[in-house]
This record gives structure tokens, sequence and C-alpha cells, in this order.
């Protein structure tokens, strides 16, 4: 009896690592999964943005007093950034969130010296994944541009995920007011203007406001007694995520992760355990804005539809007027201000996309509608931003003969070689001439 079991289950062991070996060399002959073979940090969206828009809602965001919200502090995530990673993954491994709430290597910007030569960088996210992916890049295009700068260039990140504009303006009155001794002044934006700000709108909020669903978050997990249906569904997504993490760092550090069969499993558990986090995080933002009127946050009379021409003057005109607010702040700290116009995959031939891109990084709907119907409106009000002597770029078509994937979800967010090249088309195409800084 003992060597008929021996045998069977060595049959057995024969048979589960042939089926296995033959499962490896059929993944990476035939490159399966190649999407989900590198699992994204836990804090990323995987690919899951919908038609409202690409979310990276761990739940770490705080209330600020005059943000709207901010980062809470965390340490870095260690390790290197390898480049294939998704954008949150690039940014997070190298950096933390810092003392001011904004993901940074600079624990406190209040510590750089005048001798430094400081760039703010602000916007949303673009921006933010703009200073801490290729903040390098940027510090190093400067320096080579500018020979007296080097050796002497500090990024300092100032831009956040979802903020739009009044939000930079304010960020650079609290940057001032803090004794930041910032150059250069350097606001990214133009996408959640015309997307975050359209979408309030045309849902009776007012865009002069912060994006309603980041900070209804903010609000109802931020001491405000938020109900217990808000509790039940943040701790899903929090229990979502450190599972998701855990698969994470699995792969960073198991053996068994050099299998291309093992990577893929992980990389659809990992994926799965996203979805159902931001699937829960969108539950707490819908709770939370349904609950979120009257005392809780404050609140602005807008009465425009979908098709209402005064939407898209309102939205212009925050964007113009935080713009120019911006400029006579900077050049009342004895700053230079440059304003980007960032590119994004729904303007119209702004890059070719490639299948990936096509299947990974563009969605009809809600994204693709307000981009369309937005960006041309910012477009037109260029002139008024340059009429005040503001230097502006309209970098939308950096990506025109670009090949290569270069958008990684369907919002907005580049990979590594796409914010490297515009990190470099910034420095190419600047007027201002620090040398004497």
């Amino acid at each position: 009896m003992a060597p008929q079991l021996l045998r069977n289950s060595i049959w057995l062991a024969s048979t589960l690592g042939l089926a296995f070996v033959a499962s490896e060399v059929a993944v990476r002959v035939l490159d399966l999964g190649a999407d989900v073979r590198r699992p994204p940090h836990a804090g990323a969206s995987a690919g899951l943005a919908d038609d409202e828009e690409a979310r990276r809602n761990d739940l770490g965001r705080q209330i600020h007093p005059y943000l709207g919200w901010s980062r809470r502090p965390r340490p870095s995530d260690g390790g290197e950034a390898d480049g294939a990673s998704a954008p949150a993954a690039l940014a997070r491994r190298h950096t933390r969130v810092n003392a001011l709430g904004f993901e940074s290597r600079i624990e406190d910007y209040r510590a750089l010296s005048e001798r430094d030569y400081v760039v703010g960088v602000f916007g949303g996210s673009v921006a933010s994944q703009l200073a801490t992916i290729a903040g390098d890049e940027l510090a190093a295009a400067l320096e080579g541009r500018f020979p007296s700068l080097a050796g002497r260039v500090a990024i300092a990140n100032l831009a956040s995920a979802g903020y739009k504009q009044p939000q930079q303006a304010i960020a650079l009155v609290e940057a001032i007011e803090l004794g930041i001794p910032l150059d250069l002044v350097l606001n990214v934006d133009g996408f959640n203007e015309v997307h975050l700000g359209a979408r309030d709108a045309r849902a009776g909020h007012h865009p002069f406001f912060p994006s309603r669903s980041h900070y209804s978050a903010a609000v109802a997990l931020g001491g405000v007694a938020p109900s217990q249906d808000e509790l039940l569904h943040a701790g899903r997504a929090i229990d979502a995520r450190r599972r998701a993490e855990a698969v994470r760092h699995f792969v960073a550090t198991s053996a068994w992760a050099r299998s291309a069969l093992v990577r893929w499993i992980a990389g659809l558990r990992q994926r799965a355990l996203l979805e159902r986090a931001v699937a829960e995080e969108m539950r707490v933002e819908a709770l939370a804005a349904k609950g979120a009127g009257g005392a809780r946050v404050a609140q602005l009379p807008i009465d425009c539809g979908a098709d209402d021409p005064r939407c898209g003057d309102v939205l212009v005109d925050l964007w113009v007027r935080g713009s120019r607010m911006m400029a006579a702040l900077s050049r009342a700290a004895g700053a230079d201000y440059v304003h980007v116009l960032q590119p994004n995959q729904y303007v119209p031939g702004s890059k070719p996309l490639d299948a990936q891109e096509r299947a990974n990084a563009y969605r009809e709907g809600g994204l693709q509608q307000n981009v369309a119907w937005g960006y041309p409106l910012l477009f037109d009000a260029i002139p008024r931003i340059e009429a005040g002597g503001i230097e502006f770029h309209d970098l939308t078509r950096i990506f025109v003969d670009r090949q290569e994937p270069i958008y990684v979800d369907v919002c907005c967010h580049y990979n590594r070689a796409g914010n490297v090249v515009l990190a470099r088309s910034i420095v190419e195409q600047l007027r201002i001439d620090p040398g004497g800084r």
C-alpha cells in the first residue's frame, strides 16, 4: 500500500510540476498577462478609472483649512522605481508625504536656503507627478541650460491630485506666508479646471470651491461625525488596499515571484483587490457628497446646464484670474512665474495613440467630452493671460510625433518617459533668465 501511495504522490507531483512548467513557458512565450505581471502599488488605480475620474484615493486625505484637503504625512515606500509601474508607484517609491502634505523628497520646504534655486511646482496630479517622477530631469535640464544654477536647483512639489484654480493660487499664498524661498513658480494645469470644474458646475456646485468628490471624502472621514455607512465602506477600502499591498510585498520579496505565472496570478489578485477598494472609496465619496450640504460644506449657487455656455465662462474666468493672481503674488515674492497648459490624450490630434493606449488610456464619455468641450475654451483664453505679461506655454502637442506609449490611464497621466519629455520641454521653452539669481 505504501509503495502505491508513494508512486501516486510522485505521479501527482510530476504532473503538477510539468503543468506548472508548461504554464510558465506559455506565459513567457505568449506574453500573457503582461499588463498585470507587474502588480501596481496598492495606492494606484490599476487603470480602474471610470467616466468621472482616474482615482488614486487611498483615503489618505485630510481636511486642510485653506486648500480644502492635503495628504496625510507618511514616509516613502522605499525601493527603486522601475519606469514600468503606475505613476503613483513611481512617485511613492522615492518620495514621502512631507510635513506640508505634499509628495516630496524634501521633508520641509521652509528649510531651503536663499542659496538654493527653488522651483515650486503647482497644479493637480499631473504637476505633482512631474515634480516627483521627473524632478531630477527637470533640475538637470535647468542646470544644463543655465550653468549658474549648477548644484543649486531644488524642486518643491506644491501640487496635489484634484487641485484646480484657485487652489494653486491658495497654495502659493501658503508657501509665501510660510517663508519658502521660491525662485520660479511653475503652474501646470488645465485638465482639472475643465473636467472637475465642469462636472461640479453641472451638478449645481460652484467650481470656485474644491472638487466636490475629493473634498466630501475628506470631510466625511475628517472628524465631522461620519455616518456608519461611510465608516463601513472606508474600512472595507482600507482592508482591500492592505491586502493588495501584501500581494505587492510578496512579489517584491518572494523567490516565487521570479515566475511569470506567479506574477500573473498575483497581478490578477491585486487588481481584483484594487477594484474592490476603488468601488468602496467611490461609495464613501457618494455618501459624503450626498450628506455634505448645509452646515457641513459651504456652497455658492450656480445655475448652468450641461450645454449652457455660462458654465464655460465661469471655469475660464477662474482659470485666468487664478493665473494672474499667481503672477502677481510671484512678483511680490521676488519669483518668476510660468504657466503651462498640460497635455491630454483627449485633445484631438495631440498624439497618435497605439493599441495599448487605446485599450488602457482612452475611453469615450465624460472625460473625453469635457476635454473636447473645455480645452478649446482654454485655448481661446490664453491671450487674456499673456496680456498681463505672463509667460505661458501651451504644451498640449509635445507628444504629437511620439509613437511610443505615453499615457497610462484613461484620465491624464503619463509614464516616466512622458514626464521626462514634459520636464525637458518646459525648460527648452523657458523665456525667463534665472542667471542672476
